[in-house]
This record gives C-alpha cells, sequence and structure tokens, in this order.
C-alpha cells in the first residue's frame, strides 16, 4: 500500500514537472488523469447511494386531467462500481502513458 502511494506520488511528480515546458503528450496524460479522478469520484458516489435523480410518472390522465407522482431514484450500485473501474483505468493510461 505505502509502495503504491509512493509510485503514484512519483508519476504525479514527474507529470507535474513537465509542466513548464507543456508538449501535447503531457497536456493529455493530464487530461485523461484529470477526467480520471473526476469519473472515479462519480462513482464512489453512486456506488455509495448519494447519486440520486428525480423522475415524474403519469399516474391518472383523465380527459384534460391528469395526475403524476414524482419519484426519487438512486443509481443502481453496480453503475458506480463500473464508473470507479472507468475512472481508475483512466488514471493509469494517463499516468503510464509516453509523452
Amino acid at each position: 500500500h505505502g509502495r503504491a502511494v509512493r509510485g503514484f506520488v512519483h508519476i504525479a511528480v514527474g507529470i507535474f514537472a513537465e509542466a513548464h515546458q507543456p508538449t501535447r503528450g503531457s497536456i493529455m496524460r493530464m487530461g485523461l488523469i484529470i477526467a480520471g479522478i473526476i469519473v472515479a469520484a462519480i462513482g464512489v458516489a453512486a456506488f455509495t447511494g448519494n447519486f440520486n435523480f428525480q423522475s415524474k410518472e403519469k399516474v391518472v390522465e383523465v380527459g384534460p386531467l391528469s395526475a403524476s407522482v414524482e419519484k426519487t431514484r438512486t443509481v443502481p450500485q453496480w453503475i458506480g462500481g463500473v464508473a470507479v473501474l472507468v475512472g481508475l483505468g483512466l488514471v493509469v493510461v494517463g499516468a503510464t502513458r509516453k509523452s
């Protein structure tokens, strides 16, 4: 665990060291890493059940009158798990890609 964190920090420092002379490759690497972190964070929120959305359903419609119900739904946990894996994959690809 400690070695993995040190390895990630070493890669991140190497990427940020390139910032003084950004190349197209280093910008793409940073973009992949940032996108991966964002996707993984959204995935964690969905996986823990903290990502909800509202949906409206029509229950009855009689002539010009209608009744609808608003429901709060949670994104399924498996979608959050997939998003975490995709985000981590983007981070790994961005960190290991050659510039």
